[in-house]
């Protein structure tokens, strides 16, 4: 990880990472990552766009600061 908002989540990273995540348990905790990264850093926008690569498809999700778990 890298970026302005990376110095804030590493120590929620090493906390909370796991090698056995599901699919939906590993996107669900990169949105938590950079949600935590674009709230305790002004410069880190205000969305999450992620894509998610899989042999099957690509799937594409947008997530409006408004929508963010975290505030």
């Amino acid at each position: 990880m890298s970026g302005s908002g990376s110095t804030f989540i590493y120590g929620y990273f090493d906390a909370n990472y796991r090698n056995d995540f599901t699919l939906e348990e590993a996107k669900e905790f990169m949105l938590s990552c950079i949600q935590l990264a674009c709230f305790r850093d002004g410069s880190s926008g205000g969305i999450v766009r992620m894509i998610t690569l899989t042999e099957d498809k690509v799937e594409r999700s947008y997530v409006p600061y408004n929508d963010f778990k975290i505030k």
